[in-house]
């Protein structure tokens, strides 16, 4: 059900909020060989009667959802970014993101599942979704079909109808890519456009939290309440002007290593594109049929190297303010966390921390370093570069083939990811990835209304 119909079920009396709720905990029950729910919310049964006994709190009245296991609850669950060293961590405040939620009427069913510290916790080949402490997460089109990460959980739940709507949060690619790979819609919103507080973080200048869905007019709802944002949707795409990125080109690196590093994605990205030009080549005239006008642009050149340094020096930083903050674990810094992994590396570390302890080891924790100096002030220029892109092409949104994914992150703009129907079981899912202009997430949402 959508969450229209969820309301319009609930105001008609024909199912209570308590009904609907142990429903959609059973269908965890049913479908945990998924392992996309991480923790159930022991509280859900006594929100739901509560729910029950008052009027219409909001938009998400009665409406289950998950959240990422990122994301800190007051309440009974833990909030552990996957992590069995974090397993103890209950937060002792709601992020302002759950806040809002809540206010909104939503019944926080769990956390979901995800890739340990949201991918960022070891480069020895984690699988994505994966985790020490929920195990490793399966897509609905089959074991072997990857479900991208790090927010797997989040998008597997809302494929499986295990409930309507979900959380994820995004650094680069990890809210549309796990969309994309489960079928679902994602977007991921304008940096600054949610709060960051209370979100166990990679980087406090790209992580966003973000919304996931099966229908456009849920995205639209969801993003509302997170944002506390209202705004009108276009009431249609006649007369827009949709770019398209048929392929990527490679940029100079000072590296050579990362370079060859790109050119090989690069290639890859262009063999899936010209794989799926035929589908892509459908979605283009469904924006044709739709009014818009598409502008063939050759490729942006945004230079999001600089990402890496970014997050690397921000990482540890940012993970022990924020367990400062918000955590009660005995292990409230970096140190502590690979300490304990170290001592329980049977459970802890099947495949490493070498992302934690080379953060650990070599940043200083102040951002006084001068490569993070460099790298912030090339993200504020891509930012500006990408806004010039647009108004110098005219255009109000871009389709890329190349699921071009990190210079839209390293420049804080709204990404959409929607479903290309063909997909089998067996076989990965396809999706169709937007681009939009700063705080323009309202352009994003009416192509999804038109395209789906």
């Amino acid at each position: 059900m959508t969450i229209q119909e969820i309301r319009k079920r609930i105001a008609n009396q024909e199912i209570t909020i308590v009904e609907l709720t142990k429903h959609h905990l059973n269908l965890v029950e049913q479908q945990s060989d998924l392992n996309a729910v991480i923790e159930i919310n022991p509280d859900a049964i006594d929100i739901a009667k509560n729910l029950d006994q008052l009027a219409d709190q909001g938009p998400l009245h009665g409406v289950p959802i998950l959240i990422k296991d990122n994301i800190s609850t007051a309440d009974q669950m833990k909030t552990s970014t996957g992590s069995v060293a974090l397993a103890d961590n209950i937060a002792i405040k709601d992020a302002p993101i759950v806040k809002r939620l809540r206010e909104a009427g939503a019944v926080i069913l769990g956390k979901a599942n995800l890739t340990e510290f949201s991918n960022y916790m070891t480069d020895a080949g984690m699988p994505n979704g994966y985790s020490s402490r929920g195990g490793q997460t399966i897509s609905t089109f089959g074991s072997q079909i990857d479900t991208s990460g790090s927010s797997s959980g989040s998008a597997v739940a809302v494929a499986a109808g295990i409930v309507p709507i979900s959380i994820g949060t995004e650094t680069c690619g990890s809210i549309v890519s796990p969309a994309q790979n489960a079928g679902i819609l994602g977007l991921k919103p304008t940096i600054g456009s949610v709060p960051n507080d209370g979100i166990i973080p990679i980087s406090t200048t790209l992580d966003v939290a973000g919304p996931m869905a099966k229908t456009a007019e849920d995205l639209h709802l969801l993003f509302e309440v997170i944002s506390e944002q209202r705004f009108e949707l276009p009431s249609t795409l006649e007369g827009m002007n949709i770019g398209v990125i048929r392929k990527s080109e490679p940029l100079e690196h000072a590296n050579t290593e990362a370079n060859e590093k790109l050119e090989e994605a690069i290639k890859s990205l262009a063999l899936e594109a010209e794989k799926n030009t035929p589908h892509y080549e459908k979605i283009i005239e469904k924006l044709k049929a739709a009014g818009a006008n598409t502008i063939e642009l050759n490729s942006h050149g945004i230079n999001s190297s600089a990402i890496y340094p970014l997050i690397f020096h921000e990482f540890k930083p940012a993970l022990n303010d924020c367990l400062a903050e918000y955590g009660s674990t005995e292990r409230h810094t970096l140190a502590k966390i690979i300490n304990y992994n170290n001592e329980n590396a049977d459970v802890a570390l099947k495949y490493g921390q070498s992302l934690l302890t080379q953060a650990e080891e070599t940043t200083l924790g102040d951002l006084s370093e001068t490569a993070y100096q460099e790298a912030l002030i090339k993200q504020k220029a891509a930012a500006i570069e990408f806004a010039n892109f647009f108004e110098q092409n005219n255009v109000d949104a871009i389709f890329s083939f190349t699921f071009d994914i990190e210079a839209s992150c390293f420049a804080g703009n709204p990404t959409l990811t929607i479903p290309i129907d063909g997909a089998k079981e067996g076989e990965k899912p396809l999706g169709a990835f937007f681009i939009g202009k700063y705080n323009d997430e309202a352009t994003l949402i009416q192509i999804a209304k038109e395209l789906t």
